[in-house]
């Protein structure tokens, strides 16, 4: 998880700048599309018919701070996202009745402005609600250079994954041929 501007990485002067974090990235892409040459598919973590309707806060994952207080995800600790304590209520009640909860469900690709635009809302899923809100004071908000990243690598990715698809694809028909 590259470091967001919240909680003690709120110091702008720390971490990375975009165009630093966006190099490394590229470099990591770089890397996982040379393996994947000589590897299979899979290794490019493209999955052909898998959908993203968010990212996953407050409805594939939550978070319990030491006190007991219950937040939507992990880098959500803040008072916007506080859904209950499990010292007042069974965590079960919380999940399911907290309007915190509740919005976290509700908040998908479907519903958020910029993402409601994008050719790749599905395979993305938003993006990282925290990173975006850290960056944006909005949850809803979208920053537009990290969806930029995002959009050049799944690009990138989905040209390597149909080469390797193809190209195993006419060598399977190659050697049946020949046979």
């Amino acid at each position: 998880m590259p470091i967001v501007q919240l909680g003690r990485g709120d110091d702008r002067s720390q971490g990375l700048t975009f165009a630093e974090r966006r190099r490394i990235l590229d470099r990591i892409e770089e890397l996982q599309l040379e393996g994947a040459a000589h590897d299979d598919c899979r290794s490019l973590g493209v999955k052909q018919f898998e959908h993203r309707r968010q990212c996953g806060h407050g409805t594939g994952e939550f978070s319990i701070d030491a006190r007991g207080n219950v937040f939507p995800c992990k880098l959500m600790h803040h008072p916007l996202f506080y859904a209950g304590s499990i010292r007042e209520k069974p965590l079960r009640e919380i999940w399911e009745t907290s309007p915190v909860f509740e919005a976290a469900r509700n908040r998908t690709v479907h519903t958020l402005p910029e993402c409601m635009k994008c050719t790749f809302r599905e395979s993305c899923g938003g993006g990282c609600r925290a990173f975006h809100w850290g960056m944006t004071g909005d949850v809803n908000g979208t920053t537009q250079l990290e969806c930029s990243g995002i959009r050049r690598g799944i690009r990138k990715k989905m040209v390597a994954y149909f080469k390797l698809a193809g190209g195993k694809r006419a060598d399977e028909q190659t050697v049946s041929i020949g046979r």
